[in-house]
C-alpha cells in the first residue's frame, strides 16, 4: 500500500511563480496556469430576443465590414463589439493610461487575455481591465451601451469570456477596423486626419436565439498553477540535499560553489545530473583493471556511446548507499538512477480544486473562493543602470493567505529507509526553508507547513541513524565520486 503525506502551505508572503511562456511582449509577467475542466454553478437566466437586438442595435457598422461580421456567430461579435467600445472610449489621440503610444495595441492584446482569464462576467471583466491598463472611468453618455453587455445571460457572458482568452489577438484587429472605418464616416475626423471621407451604408447585425447553442455545463479555465516539479525540487531534493550535507559532516561553504565537491557530484543531488559524453574509461585507469573485470565498462561513457547495461547494478548500490536518491532519482555521468520512489501532487485551495482535495481541506474558508479571487499585481521599478532608465514592470501574484495542498506519495515497494528520507527532507525544509516559487529575496514565497498526517517517527529515526553511522563513508563516497560502487569518479 502507498504511503502518503499531505501538506498544507499558507502563503505568509505574496507567491510568486511565473509563466516562462509569458511576458515577452509586456511589461507584465503572468503568474503560471494549467488549463482545467471546471463545472459550472451558475444560475442561468433566459436569453431574450429584444435584449441581444437592443445590443446590435447599438454596435451598427459600416457596411464593407458587416461582411467580415456576418461570419462572426453572436458570441464572437460581442466579445469583438466588446473590445471595440474599450478602443472607441479611450484611444483618444495620445490614448489613455497604459492604452497609449505605439504600443498601445500591444498592451490592450496582453491585458485583454489575463483579464477574460481572471474573470467571471462581462462587469468583471470591465472592470479588470481597465484597472489593468489603468484608464480612469469613461464619460457618462458610454453608460447605456455598456451595460446592456452585464445584461445578458451568465452562460453567454461565460462563453464570450472564454472566446476573448482564446481569440484575443484576433478579436483586438477586428475591433481595431470596426472602430477605425466608424471613424472614417465622420467628416471632422477626415478632415482632421487629412483622409477622404468614406460614406457608407450603415447596418446592424442581426442574430436568432434559436441558434445559439446550450449552456456549457463545464469549461475550460486556466487556473493558477503551482508546478509538482517546483514543489518537489523546492520542498524534497534541495532540503534533502542540504540535510545530508549537514547530517554526515561538511561544513557550510565545503558545499556549493567553490567548496569540495564537483558541479556534477552536487548537481546529481540538487538537481538531477545529466548524462556526460567523454567520460574516461575505467580500463585506461591504472589499478582499476580488476574493477573493470568486476564491472565491464559499465557507468562511464564514451563520446557517442550508449548507456552501458550494467548501470543498473551500479545504480542499485548508489540507491541502497544514498537513500535520498532512491528518493528522488537522478542521473550518473552514464546511466539513469531509475524511477524515484516519490509522487507529487499540487492544488491551489479553491472553489474549483475542492473534488480534488481531502475533506478537511475543502471545507475550509479559503476553499470557497474562486481561483482568480486569490491573484494580485505587483509593480516594481528596475533601478537605472549607467544611462539606463527606470523601467516599471508588473507581475502577478497569489496574495498572503493563500493555501497549496501538496501530496507526496511513496511506492508501496519504498524501504522504510527512503521514507524516512523524505520525512528529514520534508522537516528541514519546514525548519530553514519554507519557501515556494520565485523572487524570495524579494519578499515573495514564504509558507507556513502544516502536516495533515503524522509522520512516520521510527522511517525518520532509521534514516537520520543510518547517516549518523556511516557518515564518513558516505562522505568519502561523495569525496571521490564513488558513491559506494568501487568505481571511482562514477560521477566526477
Amino acid at each position: 500500500m502507498s504511503t502518503k503525506y499531505g501538506l498544507l502551505l499558507t502563503a505568509i508572503e505574496p507567491l510568486s511563480h511565473h509563466d516562462p511562456r509569458k511576458g515577452g511582449e509586456s511589461n507584465t509577467l503572468t503568474f503560471l496556469r494549467m488549463p482545467q475542466v471546471v463545472e459550472r454553478t451558475f444560475v442561468d437566466t433566459p436569453v431574450f430576443q429584444h435584449l441581444v437586438d437592443r445590443l446590435t442595435a447599438q454596435h451598427p457598422m459600416p457596411e464593407s465590414l458587416a461582411e467580415l461580421m456576418s461570419r462572426f456567430n453572436l458570441v464572437e461579435f460581442i466579445g469583438v463589439a466588446f473590445t471595440r467600445l474599450v478602443i472607441d472610449i479611450y484611444n483618444s489621440y495620445d490614448g489613455s493610461g497604459l492604452f497609449s503610444g505605439m504600443e498601445r495595441y500591444q498592451m490592450l492584446d496582453a491585458r485583454l487575455e489575463t483579464s477574460a482569464v481572471k474573470s467571471g462576467s462581462l462587469r468583471t471583466l470591465w472592470d479588470v481591465l481597465t484597472r489593468d491598463l489603468n484608464l480612469t472611468l469613461h464619460p457618462e453618455r458610454h453608460d447605456e451601451m455598456l451595460v446592456t453587455f452585464f445584461t445578458l445571460p451568465p452562460s453567454v457572458q461565460f462563453q464570450v469570456l472564454a472566446m476573448l482568452s482564446d481569440q484575443h489577438k484576433s478579436s483586438v484587429s477586428v475591433a481595431r477596423l470596426w472602430h477605425t472605418k466608424n471613424k472614417q464616416q465622420s467628416a471632422a475626423y477626415a478632415e482632421k486626419a487629412g483622409t477622404h471621407l468614406l460614406e457608407e451604408q450603415i447596418v446592424s447585425a442581426h442574430y436568432d436565439i434559436s441558434d445559439l447553442p446550450d449552456a456549457p455545463t463545464v469549461s475550460i479555465l486556466r487556473l493558477p498553477y503551482v508546478s509538482p516539479n517546483s514543489i518537489r525540487h523546492q520542498m524534497v531534493r534541495y532540503p534533502g540535499w542540504l540535510d545530508l550535507c549537514e547530517r554526515i559532516g561538511f561544513a557550510p561553504g565545503q558545499v556549493g560553489g567553490d567548496g569540495l565537491l564537483t558541479p556534477a557530484q552536487e548537481n546529481l543531488f540538487d538537481s538531477g545530473g545529466n548524462i556526460q559524453a567523454g567520460v574516461p574509461d575505467p580500463a585506461q585507469i591504472p589499478g582499476l583493471q580488476n574493477l573493470v573485470a568486476m564491472f565491464g565498462n559499465g557507468g562511464y561513457k564514451e563520446s557517442g556511446s550508449k548507456e552501458k547495461a550494467n548501470g543498473f547494478f551500479l545504480a542499485q548500490q548508489i540507491r541502497r548507499a544514498y537513500p535520498l536518491l532512491d528518493l528522488v532519482g537522478g542521473v550518473c555521468n552514464a546511466f539513469d538512477l531509475g524511477e524515484s520512489m516519490l509522487a507529487v501532487q499540487t492544488h491551489l485551495v479553491c472553489r474549483e480544486n475542492r473534488a480534488a482535495l481531502p475533506a478537511q481541506v475543502a471545507a475550509s474558508p479559503q476553499a470557497q473562493h474562486g481561483a482568480f479571487d486569490y491573484l494580485s499585481e505587483v509593480t516594481r521599478t528596475r533601478q537605472a543602470v549607467m544611462d539606463a532608465g527606470q523601467m516599471i514592470y508588473n507581475y502577478e501574484v497569489l496574495i498572503a493567505g493563500t493555501q497549496v495542498y501538496t501530496e507526496f506519495t511513496l511506492k508501496p515497494i519504498c524501504s522504510p529507509i527512503t521514507h524516512g528520507a523524505l520525512l528529514s527532507a520534508l522537516d528541514f525544509y519546514a525548519r530553514n526553508l519554507s519557501n515556494v516559487g520565485g523572487q524570495v529575496a524579494r519578499g515573495h514565497g514564504m509558507m507556513n507547513v502544516h502536516f495533515i498526517e503524522d509522520p512516520n517517527i521510527d522511517a525518520l529515526q532509521l534514516y537520520r541513524d543510518y547517516l549518523c553511522g556511516a557518515a564518513a563513508q558516505l562522505r568519502a563516497w561523495l569525496l571521490d565520486g564513488s558513491l559506494g560502487t568501487g568505481v571511482p569518479w562514477v560521477v566526477k
